[in-house]
């Protein structure tokens, strides 16, 4: 790979999809920073309609906790992740941009690393930004609309904690007072994150992978196909627990045999999830190395 090359693409491609990029800035921080105002909104209804506040002891009853924001925060902000992986190839979108961009002077993986960089590591920046946009206007509203500065939290900070699946905070509010799934830092607790974050990339590698193959209304034909396997998986999965349950003569419990039979199940499909996210991302790489102006998939 030459280095210049692939500055000169990237600033080609930023110049010429100026308008898209600017505009999903603008999309992406508008609707975090609306998430933000709608939680504060909420927060300021309910102490001042139920005039609540802070009681003599110092307690705000989690009334002005943010546990409920950050929620809203981190699902679109995964659901963003996922439409910028739908955009992966956005340059392909029609017939004149096909020819504009598999013509230029730059290899095929010069550009494919431009659309990844540009996609994951630029997408969760903006994200990320994003947030602290909406940190900052909600600590602004909060302090006109008079909340003690002791209960006006950081959006940011517990985004971030909340991405490690750590609640245990009063800032969080009744979502903080919740017992968490497994206790924090045991094995169990890093196994469950793992499986999160493996998932959270399988489904956004499937979205670039379809984008690879379809690059106009792929998102929502990606959506479907998501759906089809879903369904289908759904159906093997009660095929396969009626057939244990039918067959089972005898079951004692025994927490050994059940734990190391549950790792044992935990590693086979986190080794399906890694290896089909890997067999996606290479056959997307694979039909972008391929593209063409035109093909079955994509003729306008």
């Amino acid at each position: 790979m030459e280095f210049n090359r692939f500055v000169q693409y990237a600033k080609y491609d930023l110049t010429i999809n100026k308008a898209f990029y600017r505009n999903t800035s603008i999309v992406t921080a508008s609707i975090i920073t609306g998430m933000a105002i709608m939680g504060f909104l909420i927060r300021w209804t309910m102490i001042r309609n139920l005039d609540i506040g802070v009681d003599h002891d110092g307690n705000s009853y989690g009334y002005y906790g943010i546990g409920g924001t950050v929620i809203f925060i981190v699902g679109v902000v995964s659901l963003l992740m996922m439409v910028f992986a739908g955009c992966f190839n956005h340059p392909l979108r029609n017939k004149q941009g096909r020819i504009s961009t598999l013509t230029l002077p730059a290899t095929n993986g010069e550009k494919f690393l431009w659309h990844t960089l540009l996609v994951f590591v630029g997408g969760t920046l903006l994200c990320f930004l994003s947030v602290i946009a909406a940190d900052l206007v909600n600590a602004l509203l909060s302090l006109i609309a008079g909340f003690p500065t002791d209960y006006i939290y950081s959006i940011t900070k517990h985004f971030f904690r909340f991405l490690v699946m750590n609640f245990r905070d009063e800032s969080m509010g009744e979502l903080g007072n919740a017992t968490t799934m497994f206790p924090l830092h045991s094995k169990y607790y890093y196994a469950f994150l793992g499986l999160i974050y493996a998932s959270s990339i399988w489904t956004f590698t499937a979205f670039v992978f379809g984008n690879s193959v379809k690059y106009r209304y792929n998102i929502i034909w990606t959506l479907l196909g998501l759906w089809a396997l879903q369904f289908v998986l759904s159906i093997l999965e009660i095929i396969g627990m009626t057939l244990f349950f039918k067959n089972i003569v005898e079951f004692e419990y025994n927490p050994y045999q059940f734990e190391k039979a549950g790792w044992t199940l935990y590693w086979i499909g986190m080794a399906i999830i890694v290896g089909t996210a890997a067999l996606m991302w290479w056959k997307s790489w694979r039909n972008y190395k391929n593209a063409q102006i035109t093909n079955k998939w994509n003729r306008i």
